[in-house]
């Protein structure tokens, strides 16, 4: 390296000559510090943007995938290292996009939680940057990652691996100072962990690591593409003429404000409100909530959404706001996926009507779809109807949903969807047709379970409809399956009255949930 010094001397005369040769010396010492701290005790980095173009190296000429194991939390991800992923980009488009680079995150369930409270479009532009970028990213519970990270040296640090070398980062949280290292296959111990170690470490973090969307608040719902395409699936005129404009307008009939509380692309929302209901549409996914925008828009009708997590309400209302009525339709509630989380949103829901206001809620025949489980598993275009012909709330044929999964003993449906046009004929073009993204993971209810949470939750008046149609008004119990039929949904209307309100306040109240398979 000195003999470059020299060779810049030689070629320069004074007084140019000095200023160069000790700006030339300074640089090539401040390479020697780097080099000698990523390959001995680290090398400190106070400002982390500054790591910017070092990793747009390493992601050169790392070689084969990459594998992140990450302590960060979603939104912070995007706010102190968007520039990372935009590396991360980069060095997909120059790899010809391929679709085996991983990313595990180590943090909390109560982190995740807190993440998507406070800072939400942060957390799901995190996420949804993996699914643009087809980047797996997984889970695995911090203290598990760092257990595993003391048993192979890797101290508290954060892991970038590549096929020729690693690349750990050490955050100093008390001093804001990072700390760099590179390990290379071969070497020898170095900080008590090898390149060796690191890979073994991580493919240890991969195997235990679950898919972020089964374990994070808020990120199983939509992508991108399935938000633009959900209005093709709902297909918002088929339903009104389907039944759903008759059904609100006769259920509603004498209210007059609305708490449309997953209100998808606000179509219900929409209805109402050229009907002269005063509505207030929810919705916590920000894609179906900027195509709501954009479907109102076009019904020159405009919006003004609410982003009120369900288990938040009444609390974050504004105003103290009560309603007439409440609607969770679309099969929102299975989404939920723990019981008392169920239970504790009714409860919720009740709080946030007047006296006299109503719910009205439905949920998929799921006993059907429970008890025909071998059979639409085996073959869900021929052994399940709604798979091409559509249903009562979804009855586009340009998109499609089905069960691509029944978990009968665990009562959890894995829901998909596909593009429908042309017309599907068989499930062997299912896998050819379907839309990026996760599968929707539903909770099953089973005969008569949803009924007895509304009970719980304080609702003693309740009228049951079978695809819109009413079969039992003022039901103190759940119709007979019988009386269900083959309908697709369910829907209950239930009103909140005094007696409800003592009932589910009374202390050792229960009622037990129909049976798996009842």
């Amino acid at each position: 390296m000195m003999s470059h010094v020299r060779d810049i001397a030689a070629c320069t005369q004074e007084p140019k000559r000095e200023f160069l040769r000790s700006f030339a010396t300074a640089q090539i010492q401040a390479t020697r510090d780097i080099v000698g701290g990523l390959t001995g005790p680290g090398y400190p980095v106070t400002n982390t943007t500054a790591m910017r173009p070092w990793f747009a190296r390493f992601f050169s000429n790392g070689g084969g995938a990459y594998i992140g194991v990450d302590s960060h939390r979603p939104a912070e991800y995007m706010t102190q290292y968007a520039w990372y992923l935009d590396a991360h980009a980069e060095s997909l488009g120059e790899r010809g996009n391929p679709k085996h680079d991983r990313r595990v995150l180590t943090t909390s369930r109560g982190d995740l939680s807190k993440d998507w409270r406070h800072a939400r479009p942060d957390y799901q532009s995190f996420y949804r940057w993996h699914q643009d970028h087809d980047v797996d990213v997984t889970w695995i519970d911090v203290a598990r990652a760092n257990a595993l990270r003391q048993e192979y040296g890797i101290g508290n640090a954060d892991v970038c691996l590549w096929k020729n070398f690693a690349v750990m980062f050490e955050p100093d949280t008390s001093t804001g100072i990072t700390k760099l290292g590179m390990w290379f296959p071969g070497d020898s111990q170095r900080e008590n962990t090898t390149y060796e170690k690191i890979s073994e470490f991580v493919t240890k973090v991969l195997a235990e690591a679950i898919p972020l969307e089964k374990v994070a608040p808020g990120l199983d719902l939509v992508n991108r593409e399935l938000a633009v395409e959900w209005i093709n699936y709902v297909e918002p005129e088929a339903r009104e003429e389907g039944g759903m404009a008759r059904f609100l307008l006769e259920t509603l009939d004498g209210k007059r404000s609305v708490f449309d509380a997953a209100a998808g692309i606000a179509c219900d929302s929409v209805f109402l409100m050229r009907h002269d209901f005063q509505v207030f549409p929810n919705e916590v996914d920000g894609l179906l909530a900027q195509q709501a925008l954009e479907y109102a828009e076009s019904q020159d009708v405009n919006l003004h959404f609410m982003s009120i997590l369900w288990e938040d309400l009444p609390d974050q209302l504004p105003g103290n706001l009560r309603f007439d009525a409440l609607l969770c339709l679309g099969n929102s509630l299975c989404l939920v996926d723990d019981a008392a989380g169920r239970l504790q949103c009714l409860k919720t829901f009740r709080e946030s009507l007047v006296g006299d206001g109503l719910l009205v809620i439905d949920e998929r025949n799921f006993q059907a779809i429970l008890d025909n489980a071998r059979s639409i598993n085996f073959d869900p275009v021929k052994e399940f109807s709604a798979t091409t012909q559509g249903d009562v709330m979804y009855r586009g044929q340009k998109i499609r949903g089905y069960p691509a999964h029944v978990d009968k003993g665990a009562r959890m449906v894995h829901w998909r969807f596909f593009r429908n046009v042309p017309a599907i004929s068989d499930r062997g073009e299912l896998d050819d047709r379907r839309l990026r993204g996760s599968d929707l993971v539903l909770h099953a209810f089973s005969h008569g379970e949803l009924f007895s949470l509304l009970r719980n939750a304080g609702f003693t008046e309740i009228d049951v409809y079978a695809d819109l149609v009413q079969i039992q008004a003022r039901a103190t119990s759940m119709p007979d399956r019988n009386r269900i039929g083959d309908a697709d949904f369910i829907t209950y209307v239930a009103r909140k009255s005094k007696l409800g309100e003592a009932a589910a306040s009374r202390p050792g109240r229960t009622e037990t949930p129909g049976a798996p398979g009842a």
